[in-house]
């Protein structure tokens, strides 16, 4: 079974770095990603360059024994005022990591976490609907049954 999980990065500060609130944020993602995968179905991480998401992208990578060639770092995750991604560059990098009895976590931009999930969603022929703005350290869980807030 295909799984896609895709959220944003957790509170940031000034800097734009990720905050220790923001920190526990994503260990929280990680803790209910372990619950959810109770296969060990292998994980795939697409995650924006902007640096609270890339230090969030490093902590699931340790929680989550990713393997460094399953971490994909691209500068397209990242859309902001600054930073222009292309999505068709986002989903053809969806679709080449998108596999079966998989898990695909993506820690993008804002945004692109909506955008994400409605193009994923319409892989599966589920009825659109509103993928709202996400809060930090949520977004969306979809798979062959359906579409639902992330975390549950």
């Amino acid at each position: 079974m295909k799984t896609l999980i895709t959220f944003r990065h957790g509170c940031y500060d000034g800097s734009g770095n990720l905050s220790p609130i923001g920190a526990e944020q994503i260990v929280d993602v990680a803790k209910m990603i372990q619950k959810i995968n109770m296969a060990q179905l292998p994980i795939t991480l697409l995650c924006s360059t902007a640096p609270r998401a890339k230090q969030g992208g490093d902590i699931l990578i340790k929680r989550l024994h990713i393997p460094e060639e399953l971490a994909i770092f691209n500068e397209n995750l990242w859309q902001d005022n600054h930073h222009h991604g292309d999505f068709n560059q986002i989903e053809k990098l969806i679709d080449e990591n998108f596999r079966e009895d998989a898990i695909l976590l993506c820690l993008p931009h804002l945004d692109t976490v909506s955008n994400i999930a409605r193009y994923v969603a319409g892989k599966f022929d589920h009825k659109t609907k509103h993928f709202g703005e996400s809060s930090y350290g949520c977004g969306w869980f979809i798979n062959h049954t359906g579409c639902s807030s992330f975390p549950r």
